[in-house]
């Protein structure tokens, strides 16, 4: 897939991209601009890489909308975490385990994670920290 990278930076000169395996976005201001670029990706990855795009999973949208990639909610200069990150810190909080230990260890660890987002108050009001 680094060739993919290379291709989409060097070649479709689109500065704001990322990609994690195979989940990725790009993010530009002109839409048409993204228009074309999924074409020339879809022919890329099935010249080079001998790979196909999934057709139903592809979204334009206004960077105002945020979106949702690798359990982060991303917005224009704020980044939060997914529905179901914090609802599974909200759990590990509200039922905590018995074990004081592994308890004090997944809050910990939550905390840690979140330490990436922008949610200082969530995690202060609910642990009270």
């Amino acid at each position: 897939m680094n060739p993919l990278d290379h291709f989409i930076k060097r070649e479709l000169k689109i500065r704001c991209y990322g990609r994690y395996v195979d989940d990725m976005y790009l993010i530009h201001k002109d839409k048409n601009v993204l228009k074309q670029a999924i074409t020339q990706i879809r022919d890329f990855l099935k010249n080079k890489l001998k790979l196909t795009l999934h057709p139903k999973k592809i979204y334009l949208q206004p960077i105002t909308n945020g979106f949702l990639f690798l359990g982060a909610f991303i917005l224009p200069h704020r980044i939060y975490p997914g529905r179901r990150i914090v609802g599974n810190f909200r759990q590990a909080v509200f039922k905590p385990d018995k074990d004081t230990a592994k308890q004090a260890n997944r809050i910990t660890s939550y905390k840690g994670l979140f330490s990436h987002f922008d949610c200082y108050k969530m995690t202060k009001k609910w642990t009270g920290d």
